[in-house]
């Protein structure tokens, strides 16, 4: 029997998608400013000026064009051509809701949940811009664990935008190291072992030192290709997202082993 909800929430066709963004973006009137009633497109094409991330681009197709995903005609295929629309539209959103406009139709919105939710990412807001990231929710537990800037580069690592740029990965790998070694003597009495291995990664796989070429030069790292280091620096990423969960674990069982403790010396 054929399931007419099964039909409507299928495979995302991501041409398709991309164009009913687009309508909704320019024609639907869903944000209010006064008495004035505009779309998100309109209203930002109206303030664009203004907007601090635009370069030298004074239209809205400008934008689209530099960022690859024009819609003049173009058949849109990837994944992350339709994303790249979808963190243009809500950085528009953002921008033109600070500059007084307030949203009175939530269509647009709704299908941007829902496009998120079926491509497995969320976004979230960096000051003012937003960036798209995987959900992990492993990842996000760490961040919200995390202090000083240590939580934002782990949740920067899983944006969208820059899951196959291998610079991007090793210049944020830099970063959490940077953020890690004043914690080095804390992060060896948690887990000793597991500390070293991510420490003599960071240190190896061309992201603190230069291990390519030079005094520092490692004779497997430098053969790696790209796609070999990329991988490597995700796994560095992974174990490093599950020692500082590990952390917040260990200290959850003492916890939950105090009260046990509790619990047996106060039975009757």
């Amino acid at each position: 029997m054929i399931n007419i909800f099964d039909l409507i929430n299928a495979e995302l066709d991501y041409n398709v998608e991309f164009k009913r963004l687009i309508t909704l973006f320019y024609e639907l009137d869903c944000m209010k400013k006064g008495k004035e009633y505009m779309s998100v497109g309109l209203s930002f094409a109206e303030n664009l000026k203004d907007w601090p991330y635009r370069g030298t681009c004074i239209e809205i197709e400008d934008i689209l064009e530099r960022i690859g995903i024009s819609d003049n005609g173009r058949t849109i295929k990837a994944k992350e051509d339709l994303l790249k629309l979808v963190q243009l539209i809500l950085s528009a959103r953002l921008f033109i809701e600070r500059k007084g406009f307030e949203e009175i139709d939530n269509t647009l919105s709704k299908n941007i949940d829902y496009l998120l939710e079926k491509m497995n990412c969320k976004n979230i807001i960096e000051e003012d811009r937003v960036i798209l990231i995987q959900k992990n929710q492993e990842s996000i537990l760490a961040s919200n664990n995390c202090e000083n800037d240590l939580g934002k580069y782990i949740l920067q690592y899983l944006d969208v935008s820059i899951e196959k740029n291998c610079h991007r990965k090793k210049a944020i790998l830099n970063e959490i190291a940077q953020e890690l070694e004043p914690q080095r003597k804390k992060l060896d009495s948690i887990n000793n072992k597991l500390t070293n291995i991510i420490f003599n990664l960071l240190n190896k796989l061309n992201i603190r030192h230069n291990n390519i070429s030079g005094k520092n030069r490692i004779e497997r790292i430098a053969k790696m290709n790209e796609d070999e280091l990329i991988k490597w620096y995700d796994n560095t990423y992974e174990l490093i997202v599950y020692l500082i969960n590990y952390e917040k674990n260990i200290n959850l069982q003492d916890k939950a082993q105090n009260l046990l403790n509790e619990i047996t010396t106060n039975k009757e």
